[in-house]
């Protein structure tokens, strides 16, 4: 017997009382109609109603993905290092235009895995940033999560210097019929940085190379709005660029108007909250 509202059930669709349940199960002629909305409710002459997904229902297919994930865990597979399937279709799910994007984004474009496209979604929702700068597009991975962060009418700038990174990613923008939405421009990070509006944009990624990022920097100050948000990938992966890491990290850690942390995730993410500066301060 099921509860619900102020009737109870009997047997599988069949109420005994209370005239607000919800009809769950097979076909009663004569015990369930569609409702306007879509639904179906008890008390009508429908003899194929349609079906309805309870909470309880709903509850058992995420406790049998929970079993599933446990399972999966006695089995050698270890949460903290390998990422079971489950969890990703659950919160960093790729489909279409987002998948088709990432096929297509091979070495040496280096797209964010789907965790961290999905934590850059999550960055611009929180924030509720509704225009954004990329500095490497990232084949259009990387912008497709955030145009999905940013909302309806939300704008991304993304400068790309490579011609064929450039390309990818416009191709995806198209895919994904958001190009309306994207100001995608092929030219170098130092060249084009320098003409956007300060404090016009609300999250700034850098995902080109460690290399430049320490002249990016000095640009977030001035394009970022107070409480916007930097993010800085690969900071921690291999390569000939520690001198320009160290100072990257060094600038930042000195930037008493910055609020950073730094993620063991996709070679080293930095987040960093830009606070107000002393001007705004002292207007206040």
């Amino acid at each position: 017997m099921v509860g619900q509202g102020s009737g109870s059930w009997s047997g599988v669709g069949a109420p005994s009382s209370g005239q607000g349940a919800w009809c769950i199960a097979e076909r009663q002629p004569g015990r369930c109609q569609p409702s306007s909305s879509g639904r179906t409710r008890p008390g009508g002459g429908s003899s194929n109603p349609r079906t309805v997904q309870t909470a309880a229902d709903r509850g058992t297919v995420r406790s049998r993905r929970t079993l599933a994930f446990r399972a999966r865990g006695r089995s050698g597979v270890h949460v903290e290092t390998d990422l079971p399937d489950e969890v990703r279709r659950l919160f960093a799910a790729e489909e279409g235009a987002r998948a088709t994007a990432r096929g297509r984004a091979v070495e040496p474009v280096y797209p964010p895995s789907p965790e961290v496209g999905s934590l850059l979604r999550w960055a611009a929702i929180t924030c509720g940033a509704r225009t954004a700068v990329e500095v490497g597009g990232a084949g259009g991975v990387s912008g497709l999560w955030l145009i999905e962060g940013l909302g309806a009418g939300g704008v991304l700038t993304s400068i790309e210097p490579d011609p064929h990174a450039h390309g990818l990613a416009t191709t995806a923008y198209a895919d994904a019929d958001v190009g309306a939405r994207v100001r995608a421009i092929l030219g170098q990070p130092e060249q084009v940085l320098p003409r956007l509006s300060d404090g016009a944009y609300d999250l700034m990624l850098l995902q080109s190379g460690p290399s430049g990022y320490v002249d990016a920097l000095v640009h977030a100050r001035r394009l970022l709005r107070p409480g916007g948000l930097l993010v800085a990938r690969g900071i921690l992966r291999s390569g000939d660029h520690a001198d320009a890491v160290a100072r990257f990290l060094d600038d930042l850690a000195d930037d008493e108007h910055m609020t950073t942390s730094l993620l063991p995730l996709d070679g080293g993410l930095i987040i960093a909250t830009r606070g107000e500066d002393a001007g705004t301060d002292a207007i206040n």
